[in-house]
């Protein structure tokens, strides 16, 4: 009887851990709070402009170059095309068709990515008492040209996400989860660099 007794306490504690065990992420906050948005006008006269994104994402792997695929590219036109729409100062060209736009945004995502197997093992093997933990770290480099092509202004943000596994996490996936922390920042510096271009007239 004790026997089985002890066999079902463990079989409960290790059904507790694997339920309790979550992963999250949070942002390190590299990238200072926005306070305002969407932006204001540059001035009282200014129109909705015509702008065409172009956008590019490229991935590393502890220091090593990889194929990004297309889940980073496919957040970061998302995400991009969001922030010029909700700012309320743009309207994006419908690439099937022909158009001269007043501006060309050229976006391009450095995810440089740091992953440290021994501790996601370590995690792992410890029923995830021990903390994993992985970041990334996500640079936006902005170039605004003019519809003739002259460039305007190169902006470069970026921001940390930090992800973690490990125990009583489980409660914080549904609002942490990797994919939806990482799009809050790239939308974020979106946000950042349509405002810094704002302040130095950029955008007339």
């Amino acid at each position: 009887m004790r026997r089985h007794a002890r066999a079902f306490y463990i079989i409960f504690v290790f059904l507790v851990l694997s339920l309790t065990y979550g992963c999250a992420s949070y942002r390190a906050w590299d990238l200072p709070r926005i306070s305002k948005w969407p932006p204001t006008p540059p001035s009282s006269e200014y129109s909705v402009k015509l702008i065409k994104l172009v956008t590019g994402a490229e991935l590393t792997i502890n220091g090593k170059a990889e194929k990004s695929g297309g889940l980073l590219l496919n957040m970061v036109s998302l995400k991009t095309e969001e922030a010029y729409l909700v700012s309320g100062l743009f309207r994006v060209a419908d690439p099937r068709y022909e158009y001269q736009p007043d501006y060309v945004i050229e976006v391009r995502v450095s995810d440089r990515e740091t992953v440290d197997p021994s501790s996601m093992l370590l995690s792992a093997l410890t029923l995830f008492i021990k903390e994993g933990e992985m970041t990334d770290e996500y640079t936006l480099h902005t170039t605004i040209k003019d519809r003739n092509g002259v460039v305007l202004g190169n902006f470069e943000k970026s921001e940390t996400v930090v992800y973690k596994q490990r125990l009583w996490l489980f409660f914080a996936m549904f609002t942490r989860l990797p994919d939806v922390v990482s799009k809050e920042a790239l939308y974020d510096l979106n946000c950042a660099t349509i405002n810094e271009a704002l302040a130095k007239g950029v955008f007339q």
